[in-house]
């Protein structure tokens, strides 16, 4: 049976990832790089483009998470992520990756596979925001589409200072509510990302996790209002 992905590159610190995988039919059809660090995979990464890159949760010097955070942020690259190991549920599934646990089994891979169809289907260039909701929901009006925007920025301009200051505490709990709490902004926005990364610190995150987890939100809020500068430049976007 084919795969929708072929192109597969293997972070792990030794060759154990590479052997927990080698069970399974897929891993026959697909062409294989493997490196042992989070450095290397940014190299790799500057000069070619992978289907799935599979993490080790204990990779150095870039944990899975700021490692992610850099790929999908500063090198724009778009691919699926896994890490595995180290997770507080057996398996959990988010919108620009997967995690799950040792031992890996059929039902993970399955995961993978399905993940992987979804994103080769997905031909459209992912968007920073969409306006669908909004013009939907007043008729194309456009004051109303200004305000709700302004509103938007107003709204996570303070909600994201106060996570800033939850994560410093730290306090994660707080920063759960806060993120439960501006989710439906980004998806007013039809910011997938945001909203998902917002998904996953409410329900979840380890602790641990969500420092790193809360910098991608910022800095993906911050992308949006780039954007939102470029495309509305009379608004009062600071």
């Amino acid at each position: 049976m084919g795969t929708p992905l072929k192109n597969v590159l293997f972070v792990c610190p030794n060759e154990s990832l590479l052997e927990a995988f080698n069970k399974f039919d897929v891993f026959n059809d697909w062409e294989i790089d493997y490196c042992q660090d989070s450095f290397s995979v940014l190299q790799l990464l500057k000069s070619s483009n992978y289907d799935l890159v599979v993490m080790d949760h204990e990779i150095q010097p870039l944990n899975p998470f700021k490692l992610m955070d850099y790929v999908f942020h500063e090198l724009q690259k778009s691919c699926l992520m896994v890490i595995v190991g180290g997770g507080s549920e057996p398996e959990v599934i988010h919108e620009n990756y997967i995690k799950f646990n040792y031992p890996i089994e059929q039902h993970n891979i399955d995961t993978l596979l399905v993940k992987g169809k979804e994103s080769k289907n997905t031909k459209k260039k992912d968007e920073l925001f969409s306006l669908d909701y909004l013009n939907e929901l007043s008729d194309n009006n456009q004051e109303f589409l200004e305000e709700s925007i302004q509103l938007f920025q107003n709204t996570l301009d303070i909600r994201l200072l106060d996570l800033k200051r939850a994560i410093a505490k730290p306090d994660f709990e707080e920063a759960r509510k806060i993120a439960h709490n501006i989710k439906p902004s980004f998806a007013m926005l039809g910011n997938d990302s945001g909203r998902a990364i917002c998904h996953t610190i409410c329900y979840d995150a380890t602790n641990d996790e969500i420092p790193e987890l809360s910098q991608m939100l910022i800095k993906e809020y911050g992308l949006i209002i780039n954007e939102i500068k470029k495309q509305f430049p009379k608004l009062k976007v600071s």
